[in-house]
């Protein structure tokens, strides 16, 4: 029984040694086997059309398979229709999100608050800016972190202002997290004319620094434009560390 996510319908093996099963497929021989005597009669059907090097049946493909193989396939269709097994239900319903009324989530996730320290920007004696995720605005969602202090989803456009010391070259890294696949945001320093791609690793949920890319600071106040995230991900801090 699928718990979580679309049904046996749409679902199909990648295995090599099993590639053309679709998921009902999958489902009809579990239950085949379960009644192993009457099973052996679509084992032996197999075998005969292995032997005559028939085509398998590849329940992806209408009409496809030898005539042995398809008996098979019947013969697995009449053990489970005679056996009238039981649909069983779903487990982990009362989980979801969608049976609670909107009230009730609108008070079940707390909003995170963000404090003039939580989006303090740091200079470190080397030189080193860390910019907080929470001083950053735009379509950014802020909350709290497992590490401390806030970490910030996002998901379109936003941006951060720095005041810079230093003016020069700077490598600019993000401290990230993600489930999809490596992916690329772009950023823009004071509006210059070419944007710089940065990549997105695939962090596996674990948090990790993206590799950095070079940016250009002028003295005083710096404004950096971040778009066009090729998926969502969520970020800890940004650093510019001088080069």
């Amino acid at each position: 029984m699928v718990n979580l996510g679309a049904n046996w319908a749409f679902s199909w093996s990648d295995d090599p040694y099993d590639r053309g099963r679709r998921g009902l497929d999958f489902i009809l021989e579990m239950q085949a086997r379960m009644f192993p005597q009457d099973y052996l009669k679509v084992l032996r059907a197999q075998w005969v059309g292995h032997a005559l090097g028939e085509q398998q049946v590849d329940s992806t493909k209408e009409g496809s398979g030898g005539w042995w193989n398809v008996m098979a396939l019947f013969e697995k269709k009449l053990i489970v229709a005679a056996a009238k097994p039981v649909q069983l239900s779903a487990l982990g319903q009362e989980l979801g999100e969608a049976n609670e009324s909107a009230a009730t989530r609108a008070t079940a996730v707390e909003k995170a608050t963000i404090t003039v320290a939580a989006k303090k920007i740091v200079i470190g004696s080397n030189g080193v800016i860390t910019v907080p995720a929470a001083a950053c605005t735009g379509s950014v969602q802020p909350m709290r972190s497992f590490l401390g202090g806030l970490q910030t989803f996002c998901g379109g456009t936003f941006s951060c202002t720095v005041d810079v010391t230093r003016p020069g070259r700077y490598q600019l890294a993000a401290r990230v997290v993600t489930v999809h696949d490596e992916g690329q945001l772009q950023v823009v320093a004071n509006n210059a004319k070419d944007p710089i791609d940065m990549v997105i690793p695939y962090t596996c949920g674990l948090w990790q620094d993206t590799p950095p890319v070079e940016v250009t600071l002028i003295l005083g106040k710096n404004v950096l434009n971040f778009s066009k995230p090729t998926s969502g991900f969520s970020f800890k801090d940004f650093t510019l560390t001088p080069k």
